[in-house]
């Protein structure tokens, strides 16, 4: 009945979609029901929300994958003898 229809709007969002965001939708939709209801019918059919994976920035230049430039401007980086 109305876990038929959490399931299906917990499979319309691939999973990704929690008990506060499945409440709202079925509140959208003209059901009268409970946050918390629709918390306790989705731990009743096993169903939890995946959760994305958080951003981090990287670049290629920080991994080690870039190398050695090339010496265009002919500089010596070598230290001065003591």
């Amino acid at each position: 009945m109305i876990t038929s229809e959490i399931k299906a709007v917990f499979q319309a969002h691939r999973g990704f979609y929690g008990s506060p965001r499945i409440h709202q939708e079925l509140r959208v939709s003209g059901h009268r029901i409970g946050r918390y209801r629709v918390a306790q019918l989705m731990q009743r059919a096993e169903l939890k929300a995946r959760t994305r994976k958080a951003f981090r920035p990287w670049s290629r230049a920080s991994s080690g994958t870039a190398g050695v430039v090339e010496n265009l401007l002919q500089q010596d980086f070598q230290p001065p003898a003591p």
